[in-house]
């Protein structure tokens, strides 16, 4: 039976938490804060460690961090409140499997840890099963991308969460958006448009590269020109 452990403060969120996983078909092990967690997989390794971001003491961000470099073999997947895109951020850098946006039921932890199992699988597998799992983790990341930005109390909050995801595929994102923005603003201000419509303008340019969160690492990394063919030529 593979083993996830639980990690929150909250006892009453433990104790729910570990009768999903066992529902789901894990054992489920508990710890209380971040250094309790590490003890614990000192001891025992898990399979999939499930952590809450904000808890006395170190946080999330802080043990995903530890796991990644003490356990390398145990997939990590984050849980907390939407509104925090940059713990959420510095989360995934750590290799975060999936990110769970309180309130989610069952069925959400239930698909977070089966990604999570394929992650573990991979880690002691074949370096090809890592390879084949990228894609996936990147369409997961998406989804979390706009979860995120659907939580936040305003549209700005929200370009805020995206653009910080966006980042983390591609390292000056964020720099090359607001050039394009200015151009965009620049080039409608000149045509004298109306600053509502600029504002969308705005808006949009810096949101124009959104999509390569969820496009394929080979395509986003290929080194040669993109080829296209239409289906005449297939």
């Amino acid at each position: 039976m593979h083993s996830v452990l639980v990690v929150d403060d909250d006892p009453s969120m433990r104790d729910i938490l570990s009768v999903w996983v066992r529902t789901l078909g894990y054992d489920a092990r508990q710890s209380s804060c971040a250094e309790e967690a590490l003890d614990h997989l000192a001891e025992q390794a898990a399979d999939i460690a499930v952590c809450d971001v904000h808890m006395p003491g170190e946080n999330g961000v802080w043990l995903a961090g530890r796991i990644r470099e003490r356990f390398p073999s145990t997939a990590i997947v984050m849980a907390t409140s939407g509104r925090e895109v940059d713990l959420a951020v510095d989360s995934l850098r750590n290799d975060v499997v999936d990110y769970l946006l309180k309130p989610f039921d069952r069925a959400r932890l239930h698909e977070a840890l089966t990604l999570g199992l394929d992650w573990h699988r991979a880690s002691v597998g074949a370096e090809s099963l890592h390879v084949m799992l990228q894609d996936r983790l990147r369409s997961r990341r998406a989804s979390v991308a706009a979860e995120l930005a659907e939580a936040q109390p305003s549209s700005r909050d929200a370009l805020h969460g995206l653009m910080s995801m966006l980042q983390l595929h591609q390292r000056d994102a964020r720099g090359h958006a607001t050039r394009v923005a200015r151009l965009a603003v620049s080039i409608a201000d000149a045509l004298d448009v109306d600053d509502e419509v600029i504002d969308a303008l705005e808006h949009g340019a810096l949101l124009h590269d959104i999509g390569k969160l969820d496009m394929p690492a080979n395509i986003l990394s290929k080194p040669a020109t993109l080829r296209f063919f239409s289906r005449s030529q297939s």
